[in-house]
């Protein structure tokens, strides 16, 4: 199956294009306020009318999900799509739009996480909350509170404190620690045991889940939440380069000394990421075959998906 970049235009419209550049094509003359959700064959998005909006990739099938409004990207696991209300409900509907429900009558601040069948998010009290996702055992993890949409990876929560600081919980809600004693400008990212997060200092940091090993990647400065892939974390330099570096802090390098706006976004060798021109770009991961990606404006950072 080809792989695929959505993307939010500069025209507030919601478009698609192979990754080798080909097939451009406008889903569904749509306008989406938000970073898209692509997930099993279907895209869910905001729309610039606040509607909770889906649509098959191949651009059939267009439908509202429930007459829903959002206020923010939505998220979607297992089946189920959570999003934020416009009411600040924290709501969940099935993909095939039935079995519409509010989660606990909870309200939140950010985008939802979904993971391993829970559900965490930042309350609107800033509490650190999870609730299963069939709507039982809701409870506050720690008592925390949080500054960010938390990331739950290998049964751990990490999370922004309000104190800026990295924290760390089990999602049963034991174990709870600082990582580090250090401080976050940005929700973090974990991958394959380490956590990466843009310190206060705006210097690229990494830590292992255990809180050992604690070290800067290459000395950089980065102006966002950093992503990793594959042995390679990428990032936008306070310069508004776009940068790799090793995960070992090793082979620091510029993609093709290109510019950047957002947090890029890497899959399966190639790396895209919105320019500063507003274009959609695409580069492989070993710096070759940089190309835009049908002279498309974006407004956020891409989504790509097989």
């Amino acid at each position: 199956m080809t792989d695929v970049v959505y993307f939010e235009g500069m025209d507030n419209q919601l478009w698609a294009i192979d990754t080798n550049g080909k097939n451009q094509h406008n889903l569904g003359n749509n306008e989406t306020a938000s970073m898209p959700f692509a997930y099993d064959g279907v895209v869910y998005f905001e729309g610039t009318d606040n509607q909770l909006w889906a649509i098959n990739t191949d651009g059939t099938g267009q439908h509202n999900l429930g007459n829903n409004k959002t206020a923010s990207t939505p998220f979607a696991s297992d089946g189920v799509v959570y999003f934020q209300g416009m009411d600040n409900q924290l709501w969940a509907i099935n993909t095939d739009g039935t079995g519409q429900h509010n989660l606990g009558n909870n309200k939140t601040a950010s985008t939802p996480f979904a993971s391993d069948g829970v559900v965490y998010f930042q309350g609107m009290d800033n509490q650190l909350w999870a609730i299963n996702t069939d709507g039982t055992g809701q409870h506050n993890l720690g008592n925390n509170k949080t500054a960010s949409t938390p990331f739950a990876s290998d049964g751990v929560v990490y999370f922004q404190g309000m104190d800026n600081q990295l924290w760390a919980i089990n999602t049963d809600g034991t174990g709870q620690h600082n990582l580090g004693n250090n401080k976050t400008a940005s929700t973090p990212f974990a991958s394959d045991g380490v956590v990466y997060f843009q310190g206060m200092d705006n210097q690229l940091w990494a830590i292992n889940t255990d809180g050992t090993g604690q070290h800067n990647l290459g000395n950089n400065k980065t102006a966002s939440t950093p992503f990793a892939s594959d042995g390679v974390v990428y990032f936008q330099g306070m310069d508004n380069q776009l940068w790799a570096i090793n995960t070992d802090g090793t082979g620091q390098h510029n993609l093709g000394n290109n510019k950047t706006a957002a947090m890029p976004f890497a899959s399966d060798g190639v790396v895209y990421f919105e320019g500063t021109d507003n274009q959609l770009w695409a580069i492989d991961t070993n710096g070759k075959n940089q190309h835009n990606l049908g002279n498309n404006k974006t407004a956020s950072t891409p989504f790509a998906t097989i």
